[in-house]
């Protein structure tokens, strides 16, 4: 199990993961966001076979949250989950750029 950590509100970063999930091919099995789980499972791959992923999302402070990820291989041969991190941030960003770009500021 991974564990990355985010400068974002859970709820902003559990929409930011199924974003990003679904942008990377992942079929999404279940949603809990009362609890912030996410379960997917990646596209099957010849080589690789296919990935089960959850992720447990967990508010830890007021400016921290948490996402755990978990699955049935080993993570360091099948993908790195620091570029799932990168992806969801890059969401952020760009998200945010839009709603400046737009002229509707940030709430």
């Amino acid at each position: 199990m991974n564990t990355l950590s985010f400068y974002y509100p859970a709820a902003e970063v559990f929409k930011a993961s199924v974003y990003t999930l679904r942008n990377r091919g992942y079929k999404i099995i279940d949603l809990d966001s009362e609890n912030g789980i996410i379960q997917a499972r990646s596209r099957f791959n010849l080589f690789k076979g296919s990935l089960d992923l959850k992720i447990q999302i967990d508010q830890v402070s007021s400016f921290q949250t948490n996402l755990s990820l978990e699955s049935n291989v080993d993570h360091s041969w099948f993908f790195n989950p620091e570029s799932i991190k990168a992806k969801i941030e890059d969401h952020f960003t760009n998200t945010l750029y839009q709603k400046i770009s737009s002229g509707h500021g940030i709430a």
